[in-house]
This record gives structure tokens, C-alpha cells and sequence, in this order.
């Protein structure tokens, strides 16, 4: 039982799809273990650490070096992360109904139709369509 599961698990996946899998798994561990530009950021701190004693004992005082940029890659990387995943799990589907000619017609009318409503409703928003707010 089990080596007919395994067998037809693998015909579930096609190859395009294992090779997506396998890409994406690839970007994710190098993006996610990139190096931290945490030693930049202790490099320039340690440059004028030397500046003021008061300044000095303050900022030990507050916990010491925080690395702020660091920090900040950090959410960068998150939000990046969330935006390819979101990307990946509503794409998914969408590729899947682009195979089909009758869907692929659908779905390329809903995008279209989804542009242009999303631009008169940026333009009416801005008033870039009404006359008297051009003409003003």
C-alpha cells in the first residue's frame, strides 16, 4: 500500500511543478540566510563611540548598541518573504486556469476589466477626470 501511495503522490506533482518547488526553496535559503549587515552597522558605531563620555554612559545606560539597520533588513526581508509567498499562492491557481483556452480568456478579461477599474477609481479619487477640477 504504502509504494503505491509514494507512486501516485509523485504523479500528482509535474515536472514544471517539482522545478518551481525546488527554485523557490533555493531563493528561500539563500535569501534567508544571507549575511547581517550587523558588522557594518558595529563598525560605524565603533568609529564614534569615542565621541562624548556622557554620550557614551547614556547609551549603555539605554541598553547598550542596539543594531538598528540590522533590525531593519530584518523587516525588509519579512515583508519581501510575504509579498513572493502571496505572489506564489494566489499564482498558483491563476497559472493552472491559464492552461485552458476557455479560462485563460476569463481570466485575462477579469485582469483587464480589474486595471481599468482600479485606474478610473484612482483618477476619480484624484479628480484627474473631471473638468472642473482640471480646469480649475
Amino acid at each position: 500500500s504504502s509504494s503505491s501511495s509514494s507512486s501516485s503522490s509523485s504523479a500528482l506533482f509535474s515536472s514544471s511543478e517539482i522545478a518551481a518547488a525546488a527554485l523557490f526553496s533555493a531563493f528561500a535559503f539563500a535569501f534567508f540566510t544571507a549575511a547581517e549587515p550587523s558588522s557594518a552597522a558595529e563598525n560605524a558605531t565603533a568609529a564614534f563611540a569615542d565621541a562624548s563620555d556622557a554620550s557614551d554612559a547614556l547609551f549603555q545606560i539605554a541598553g547598550g548598541e542596539v543594531p538598528f539597520w540590522a533590525n531593519m533588513v530584518k523587516y525588509a526581508r519579512f515583508a519581501i518573504s510575504v509579498m513572493v509567498g502571496f505572489a506564489f499562492m494566489f499564482g498558483r491557481p491563476i497559472v493552472g486556469l491559464l492552461k485552458k483556452p476557455q479560462t485563460a480568456v476569463l481570466v485575462i478579461g477579469g485582469g483587464v476589466a480589474g486595471y481599468k477599474f482600479f485606474r478610473f477609481t484612482i483618477e476619480t479619487m484624484l479628480g484627474m477626470n473631471d473638468d472642473m477640477t482640471l480646469n480649475y
